[in-house]
């Protein structure tokens, strides 16, 4: 889907000038189309949950519709499980051993996950910052299942993403999906619960896995009752 500079200008809620010097310096990920600025919803969405993850679930609702009636990321995390002392001594390492603990069917091809995973994070790193990362496709991972899976994984030792705020990862949140709809839903959600303190910081801390669902639920529901508008402005 096409994005205008008044499309996201009203989504960022940014002066559409604003938005189009982001645009034409890089700040923002954009293209041209004869000779006008454009931009891809999904990579918008990545640019949110990358720059500011609390609007994160704001965006996603604007541009795809509220996420009331989308599977959620509680029962999404419950199935995919959180996992301990994954080991790995570089992101590629790491990448590799996410892909091979996801609990997918065997029907799906853990090389295929791998390599899309792989692609993208080469690409850029999918580090967010205070040491988690969020490796996903450039375009989303959809396989024949039943359900959203969202893996949460603590490292053994933490590895070098190349994260913006130079600090090593040690939690990393994988996910595949049924449908693109609902990658593009469970990243914004848990980038959404990742601006809630209580949430994050039981991340950070490893915490047992059932009071970061508890949180994670928590966090949701305090994000989709906040009011809309309360994000100040991005351009720093």
């Amino acid at each position: 889907m096409e994005l205008t500079v008044r499309d996201v200008a009203s989504l960022l809620g940014l002066p559409e000038q604003a938005v189009y010097r982001m645009a034409q310096s890089g700040q923002l990920p954009a293209y041209q189309v004869d000779s006008q600025t454009r931009f891809n919803n999904a990579d918008l969405l990545d640019w949110v949950i990358a720059n500011k993850p609390e609007m994160a679930l704001r965006v996603h609702s604007q541009l795809a519709g509220c996420v009331h009636g989308q599977p959620q990321i509680v029962e999404a995390l419950a199935a995919g499980g959180v996992f301990h002392g994954i080991a790995g001594s570089d992101r590629l390492a790491v990448i590799r051993a996410v892909a091979n603990l996801l609990p997918v069917p065997k029907t799906i091809d853990r090389e295929t996950v791998f390599q899309m995973m792989w692609t993208r994070e080469a690409e850029a790193s999918t580090a967010i910052g205070d040491g988690i990362a969020i490796p996903h496709a450039s375009y989303p991972i959809v396989f024949q299942i039943d359900r959203p899976i969202v893996t949460l994984c603590f490292l053994e030792h933490p590895v070098d993403f190349g994260a913006g705020d130079g600090k090593h990862v040690s939690t990393l949140f994988a996910l595949v999906c049924p449908t693109a709809r609902q990658h593009l839903s469970m990243l914004a959600q848990l980038a959404s619960a990742l601006g809630n303190e209580a949430f994050k910081g039981a991340v950070l801390e490893h915490a047992p896995r059932e009071r970061i669902l508890s949180l994670l639920a928590a966090a949701i529901v305090s994000s989709t009752t906040a009011v809309p508008g309360e994000d100040k402005g991005i351009e720093r």
